[in-house]
């Protein structure tokens, strides 16, 4: 049971942010309880339509009409800060996780470096290794008489107990 009872369109425009927004349909609907309620479609220059039901006996005046509107705006800005601040924590998590990536990738690249300063000194050590190895070898062939691991002590030289007497300059 609905009846269109006329075309309300009036709006304002706030010249800070160059936008407006227009209350351009109203409708009266009576419901099976026989309450009227007004449907009033509210479009602004962003192309979003928001349709509100107000109750018959509110006034209205160009006064309602405004602080209705102002109203619309300020739900739409909490929607928008709402949505920026999800965003921001969207973007925040994904900052840490970037971090963290990069921070166990500067990690790996250093045990890498460190890994393979490591093999550089393993690598000449085993050729400082090989270089005394055939050094030894070249002077067991150069020197003919066997070694037959006994000491040949030089005249003169004692066996001096451990915590007596003390070093002279001859």
């Amino acid at each position: 049971m609905e009846k269109l009872q006329g075309q309300l369109c009036f709006g304002t425009v706030n010249p800070a942010v160059q936008r407006s927004t227009q209350i351009c349909d109203s409708q009266t609907v009576n419901s099976d309880l026989g309450q009227s309620t007004q449907l009033v479609t509210v479009n602004s220059d962003l192309g979003q339509s928001t349709q509100l039901e107000m109750a018959l006996f509110v006034p209205r005046t160009r006064a309602a009409a405004t602080l209705r509107m102002k109203q619309i705006t300020l739900d739409n800005h909490n929607r928008t800060i709402r949505r920026l601040r999800a965003k921001l924590a969207t973007e925040r998590h994904e900052s840490a996780t970037i971090k963290k990536g990069l921070q166990d990738k500067d990690h790996i690249q250093l045990t890498e470096s460190t890994i393979q300063e490591q093999q550089l000194t393993i690598e000449t050590l085993m050729e400082e290794n090989s270089r005394l190895l055939q050094t030894i070898q070249g002077l067991k062939v150069d020197n003919v008489v066997p070694f037959d691991d006994e000491w040949e002590e030089e005249e003169g030289l004692e066996e001096i107990p451990v915590g007596e007497g003390g070093i002279v300059d001859e």
